[in-house]
């Protein structure tokens, strides 16, 4: 019971900073590249997706909102959806 409580502990300490450093950008897609995986918001900051990004569903001028966060200077996006 005490290794299952201490394990939960360090889950928790281990992924708290990672919620805790996430930003949401809104804004219009401005620039969509499916080699590198980056959507490029109105806000002239690209956001890096992983390797098998996906932006079929995606246009340029639609409005979404990206929550990511910064890794090794990057904006790594988390998720993607469309904004209100």
């Amino acid at each position: 019971m005490r290794k299952l409580v201490m394990l939960a502990a360090l889950l928790s300490l281990a992924t708290a900073p990672a919620l805790a450093a996430t930003t949401t950008a809104k804004g219009d897609i401005k620039a969509l590249d499916g080699k590198a995986c980056t959507v490029t918001l109105s806000d002239n900051y690209a956001y890096q997706f992983g390797k098998n990004c996906n932006f079929s569903k995606l246009k340029l001028g639609e409005k979404i909102a990206i929550v990511w966060m910064l890794k090794n200077n990057v904006r790594q996006a988390v998720q993607v959806f469309v904004a209100t």
